[in-house]
């Protein structure tokens, strides 16, 4: 009995937080600007190979 509880406290460990991190990353997933940088006004950008 002592082997099965310590299934049963791992999976009831394992168990939500699986699912929440699958949940987490289907929403991210649904959301593509959650990831995506924005950025507003003058970007300026050089090439440090180019010599100027």
């Amino acid at each position: 009995m002592n082997r099965f509880f310590k299934i049963v406290i791992l999976a009831v460990i394992f168990v939500p937080v699986g699912v929440l991190g699958a949940w987490g990353f289907i929403k991210v997933k649904e959301n593509p600007s959650a990831t995506e940088l924005k950025v507003y006004g003058n970007i300026d950008i050089r090439d440090p190979l180019a010599g100027d």
